[in-house]
């Protein structure tokens, strides 16, 4: 079993990596660096918001909300995390669960530009006022 520092110095070489892959549009060897981060941290931040950013860019919805779910369940502290996932359930048409996120990006921080916009947005099109 490695210790921390080595596991970290892992997945600070590994992120690199997976940039790099990225960058070049290596997107099998992009994934697989993601899943050897996560390998060795399943809760990983950074990793998991990128596979859900990546699987919201290419239109899987139900892999992005299950990666800024754990995001979210792991973590929960930045507006954003919240943010993300609540735009995969505006694109499931799932109100509730972005009515939700936004509440909880905006308990975050009440303040959050995008998160207003975004619930004046909801309330709209549910026809509130």
């Amino acid at each position: 079993m490695q210790n921390k520092q080595t596991a970290a110095q892992e997945i600070i070489a590994l992120e690199a990596e997976a940039a790099r892959a990225l960058k070049l549009g290596r997107e099998q060897d992009t994934l697989n660096f993601w899943g050897r981060i996560l390998a060795i941290d399943p809760n990983h931040g950074p990793t998991l918001s990128a596979i859900g950013q990546h699987a919201f860019r290419k239109g899987n919805l139900d892999a992005a909300r299950t990666a800024f779910q754990r995001v979210v369940d792991t973590d929960g502290t930045d507006p954003q995390q919240w943010i993300s996932l609540a735009l995969v359930f505006q694109n499931l048409k799932d109100e509730a669960g972005e009515e939700k996120s936004i509440a909880h990006a905006l308990t975050v921080d009440p303040s959050d530009l995008l998160a207003l916009i975004m619930r004046g947005n909801l309330l709209e099109r549910q026809g509130k006022t």
